[in-house]
């Protein structure tokens, strides 16, 4: 009994002390994280919105990238991409509602394993991917950058 306490002990311990991942979205693009923080980092573009920070980098250092998540208030990556791609993420993010906006295709929907969320007119919803017939917009809880 005392072996199974202390390898549970032990398991739970290693599992507390993993590190956790910056990033909500795993596509390989330009990352672009909206927060409170202000950035110093010579790997990114930070550019000040008011209140908010804009910090872009590459998606192989988004992930080394260490930001207070308490201060992201939202995070979208770009990446090249045809209908295929935007409907295969769309796919791969779960059910979602598509409709135009000004030559858009956009998705928006609800997915179990990103957090949080914004309550539309249609519901909860907490990630949007676009597509402009070039590129694919994923972001979460929506695509606070731009189309």
């Amino acid at each position: 009994m005392q072996k199974f306490l202390l390898v549970v002990f032990v398991v739970t311990v290693l599992f507390l002390h993993m590190p956790q991942k910056t990033t909500l979205l795993c596509f390989d693009g330009e990352y672009t994280f909206c927060t409170f923080e202000q950035v110093e980092d010579k790997n990114c573009k930070v550019t000040k919105n008011g209140s908010l920070f804009l910090v872009c980098c590459d998606s192989s250092y988004a992930q080394k990238l260490c930001l207070d998540k308490s201060k992201i208030v939202g995070e979208s990556t770009r990446f090249c991409g045809d209908k295929k791609v935007f409907e295969s993420t769309c796919k791969q993010l779960g059910k979602t509602r598509v409709y135009q906006v000004d030559g858009l295709i956009v998705a928006e929907g609800f997915c179990q394993r990103l957090p949080g969320g914004v309550d539309t007119k249609n519901g909860k919803i907490n990630f949007q991917v676009s597509f402009d017939g070039e590129y694919v917009t994923v972001g979460t809880p929506t695509i606070s950058t731009g189309f």
